[in-house]
């Protein structure tokens, strides 16, 4: 993925990061906060290798707190592999946003 799309991304306000090919792991600030991401964190890696290796996506949701003053958020994470036909895995893109829940209204 070219620089300064990932410079791009990492300097949004959207939580987001991208790993690399060889496992790099660059994330904005806010991603970082949510994962609690360190370059050796074995659960990260695991993750990665397991979206490169099945090629698919990967997405969950969870209810993490933001602001210890506030009521924790729901937020959906995405996990998404990158490939080019020359190359092959170029590296996965995550990113997150906040979980829109809507009550249905009952009549």
């Amino acid at each position: 993925m070219k620089s300064e799309l990932i410079k791009c991304f990492l300097s949004s306000g959207v939580p987001c990061g991208f790993a690399d090919s060889e496992g790099e792991i660059k994330a904005n600030a806010k991603m970082v906060d949510f994962l609690g991401l360190n370059k050796d964190a074995p659960e990260m890696v695991t993750l990665l290798e397991k979206i490169r290796t099945e090629k698919s996506p990967f997405f969950v949701i969870i209810k993490l707190v933001s602001d210890f003053k506030k009521a924790p958020k729901v937020w959906h994470f995405h996990f998404l592999p990158l490939f080019c036909s020359e190359n092959g895995y170029l590296g996965t893109f995550f990113h997150a946003h906040e979980f829109m829940v809507r009550k249905l209204n009952r009549f």
